[in-house]
């Protein structure tokens, strides 16, 4: 079987193209032979020779970041003494439902559902 070197792995050229293809200008690859260069950790930070600096800002928001995951995963799932204090409410009959908040729950919700299903793209 004839393979190819492409980014340091040797890649059969029914994968990575033929070399006609080549002389007629085509530059794209086959999606096989990018999920195998995918796969095989060829993008840019695995690439020995590249430098990547972060700025303080992003060094910043990954702090951040980490610090709100460790919070949320120190809290527990279920909030006993919320969940009692509601209980109390109910019970003596003094709880009270803020359509707002509601209202705006649903719409929180809807819009991160929205952003995770289209990327942040608009699509509006």
């Amino acid at each position: 079987m004839e393979t190819r070197r492409i980014a340091g792995k040797q890649v059969p050229v029914d994968v990575a193209g033929s070399n006609s293809a080549e002389q007629a200008g085509k530059t794209e690859k086959s999606s096989a032979a990018e999920k195998l260069l995918d796969s095989a950790g060829a993008g840019a930070a695995a690439r020995p020779g590249i430098n990547v600096a972060l700025s303080p800002k992003a060094r910043e928001l990954a702090d951040a970041r980490k610090k709100a995951f460790d919070i949320a995963k120190a809290t527990p799932d279920v909030r006993e003494d919320r969940v009692a204090e509601l209980k109390r409410q109910i019970q003596a009959g003094t709880y009270q439902v803020d359509p707002g908040k509601i209202a705006d729950g649903i719409a929180r919700e809807a819009l991160l559902e929205y952003l995770a299903e289209s990327d942040g793209k608009p699509g509006i």
